[in-house]
């Protein structure tokens, strides 16, 4: 699991430049939180916040941004605590 800190050295680590912006590519985010974390945060954030997509002719990047890739960590923190069925705090 990550905490905020983290997430933000881990962006500025894997980030490229992608236009006029950094990004994490897609592949990227789900080789480093896996492919539910990547799902989550590229379909169902908000694209150009979370999200985005840049061309070169016949291909196309997916890649998140800053606000994406701590959904996609949150994603993967909250579902490592699931997995591991630690009891529900009231």
């Amino acid at each position: 699991m990550l905490n905020s800190e983290q997430v933000k050295r881990l962006f500025e680590q894997e980030a490229i430049l992608i236009g006029n912006s950094d990004g994490v590519p897609l592949y990227r985010v789900a080789e480093l939180f896996g492919d539910k974390a990547a799902e989550f945060a590229g379909k169902y954030g908000t694209a150009g916040v979370y999200n985005s997509r840049f061309g070169v002719g016949d291909f196309d990047l997916h890649y998140l941004t800053f606000r994406g890739f701590q959904q996609a960590a949150s994603y993967a923190n909250v579902l490592e605590i699931k997995e591991s069925r630690r009891p529900p705090c009231l």
